[in-house]
């Protein structure tokens, strides 16, 4: 799957489960995501960027753990990165 740093969490986690436990082992907040009540509330609002301002990282760690999952990362660049 192509992703980009507007891709919405929520994405990600339908597409593979297991983002929840790469994105926990990145930052301590996404360890959140393992609620499922959370998961719920958050995944759908928050994109990559919005999720890496959140959890005191950067777009490319997360795209980085994301590779493995073989997720692909078309480095788009938002406003707020720029």
């Amino acid at each position: 799957m192509k992703i980009n740093a507007n891709t919405r969490i929520s994405e990600l986690i339908e597409a593979d489960m297991a983002v929840i436990e790469v994105l926990a082992l990145v930052s301590k907040p996404f360890k959140r995501l393992r609620n499922p009540i959370l998961r719920k509330i958050m995944a759908p609002r928050a994109t990559i960027a919005e999720a890496a301002k959140m959890g005191g990282c950067t777009v490319e760690a997360i795209a980085t753990a994301l590779r493995p999952l073989g997720f692909e990362y078309e480095g788009l660049v938002t406003k707020g990165e720029e």
